[in-house]
Order: C-alpha cells, then structure tokens, then sequence
C-alpha cells in the first residue's frame, strides 16, 4: 500500500527535478549547457520512473501514480527539447564565424591573386613591373581590389559582423 509519505516524497522528487529542468533550458538557451547534467537528470527520472512503477503494481492509489508517471514522461522529453535547444544555439554559433571566415576570404581573395601576379619570377611578362613604381602600383591594385570587394559584399550582406 502506497503511503501518504511516500506519494508527498515523490511530489517533491518531481519539484526537485522540474527546478533542474528549468534550469537546464535557462543554459542552454544561453549556450552554457553541459551534457552531463542532462544525463543526470535523465538518471534522476528514470530511478523515479522505476520506483513508481513497482509501487503500481504493489499498491494503492495508482490513480495517482499513473498521474505522476505520465508527467515524469513528459519532463523526460522536456530534456530532448533542451537538446535541440542548445543545438539551435550552438549551431547558430557555428554559422556566425563561417559567415566571419567567408566574409574575410571573399574580401582578401582579390589582393591575394593580384599579389600573386607580381611575385611570380617572370622577366618582362608583367610590364608595370619593370617600372620604377611597379611595385607600389602591386600594392594599390590590391589595396583596391579589397576594398572593391568588401563593398561588393557588404552591399549583397554576405558578411554579419
């Protein structure tokens, strides 16, 4: 026979992990998560899950328990919401700094070709080159070239920084 005792001990197990629970989206929502206390949590409910369901079968009130086994079950898939949460969270992390890196390759990779060019060791097959000022015509293409980019990019809002 299941006891008063027993069902109030249950009740607050329950509260106990609901707090877990909420605080366990609270971090994941703010990408500080940790697995293992989902796993924990996990553990938690499944030890609670098993305790009331040998108090089914030996018992009274399984009106009650059934009730209470069903919203353990319930906050058992409010932990794999928690999941999904922190990994929305983590992969929008992800997105954000291969935006930053395409932006930065995008923008560099003009001056990187054009600077190429000149540093390859050809004679007379780059006329500007053998100019007085070839190499600081090198550097103002690219300079050039980058800043061309970078406005070409900003302007289709490739780049979210």
């Amino acid at each position: 026979m299941v006891g008063k005792r027993e069902l109030i001990e249950i009740r607050e197990k329950i509260a106990e992990i609901e707090r877990k629970i909420d605080l366990l989206e609270d971090k994941a929502l703010n990408g500080i998560l940790n697995i293992d206390e989902i796993l924990e949590t996990k553990k938690e409910i499944n030890v609670l899950l098993r305790k009331i369901n040998k108090l089914i079968e030996f018992g009274e009130n399984t009106k009650e328990l059934e009730k209470l086994k069903s919203y353990l079950l319930t906050l058992k898939s409010d932990l794999f919401y928690i999941l999904d949460i922190n990994d929305s969270v983590i992969n929008k992390r992800i997105n954000e700094n291969l935006n930053k890196l395409a932006f930065i390759s995008i923008a560099f990779a003009p001056a990187t070709f054009v600077t190429s060019l000149y540093g390859m060791n050809f004679v007379n097959a780059i006329p500007p080159w053998e100019t007085k000022h070839g190499f600081i015509l090198a550097i103002i293409i690219a300079i050039i070239s980058t800043i061309f980019s970078f406005l070409i990019v900003k302007k289709i809002n490739l780049e979210s920084i």
